[in-house]
């Protein structure tokens, strides 16, 4: 399937593996799938870019965005124009909470990132596109002991 061909609604990621939902430009159908491969670094580092905007929604100081991790993200509304992050937030006693943001208008210019989310959502489409339907994916880590052996 072409990548003009399909509308992205949301991208969940599920420990190491990613969760999309979609549908064929057109139809109303909503197809889930989820892909047990390993996500790639350009899709970890896509998703990290809404670190900066979960963060402000939640008025979090900028030194705090490093507590804050991009789990995805869900797109609805008319064409697709409101966004909710989703991701978690490491507290000072080291727990890990949920947290997501408001349903934010693209075309609103009511946070200091709003211009630069589209792009932001974009490049995770893209990268989400290219994981599902093209077969790109991340590699496992070896560990150093499993090479040793191979070496040999």
């Amino acid at each position: 399937m072409k990548r003009d061909q399909i509308e992205i609604t949301s991208v969940k990621v599920l420990q190491k593996t990613v969760a999309m939902c979609h549908n064929k430009i057109g139809d109303t159908k909503e197809t889930t799938e989820i892909d047990k491969k390993f996500t790639h670094p350009d899709f970890t580092t896509a998703l990290a870019l809404l670190k900066p905007a979960l963060a402000e929604v939640h008025y979090l100081p900028k030194n705090k965005i490093d507590n804050v991790s991009i789990t995805g993200f869900s797109l609805s509304g008319k064409e697709n124009c409101n966004v909710i992050i989703n991701g978690t937030l490491k507290t000072p006693d080291k727990k890990v909470v949920a947290i997501n943001s408001p349903a934010i208008l693209i075309a609103e210019n009511k946070y200091s990132f709003v211009e630069t989310l589209g792009a932001c959502i974009e490049s995770i489409t893209d990268e989400a596109y290219e994981y599902f339907f093209k077969g790109k994916t991340g590699q496992e880590e070896m560990k150093f002991e499993e090479r040793e052996e191979e070496e040999k």
